[in-house]
């Protein structure tokens, strides 16, 4: 066999485990101090849930859910309340505040 039909054959049963498999491993752009309001429909509360009161605690929690665009995570001053994780179905604009990271998954690239 060529070794150019060969390599053809590796690329094209390359791409259809790809298909059937895409890759769970996600990335995250990351911006501080802002927050976004918008399109939260799950509050993790971190008195019940300490995974969750990192930041990649936070992104692993949305990882977790097909549903899940972005996270806002309370860095600091959520246990005045009880909720330090936010998972977003959408993005959407970001405003300034303090003690917030909005990340917005992506494919890692």
């Amino acid at each position: 066999m060529k070794t150019s039909t060969t390599i053809g054959i590796l690329v094209a049963v390359g791409m259809v485990i790809l298909a059937l498999y895409p890759s769970t491993s996600m990335g995250y752009d990351c911006f501080t101090e802002k927050d976004q309001d918008k399109h939260t429909y799950k509050k993790i509360d971190c008195t019940k849930d300490p995974v969750s009161r990192d930041l990649y605690g936070c992104q692993d929690r949305c990882n977790m859910e097909l549903k899940c665009k972005a996270i806002v995570w309370a860095s600091s001053d959520w246990k005045h309340g009880k909720y330090c994780c936010f998972l977003k179905s959408k993005t959407g604009a970001r405003k300034h505040q303090w003690n917030r990271v909005t990340c917005v998954r992506g494919p890692l690239h």
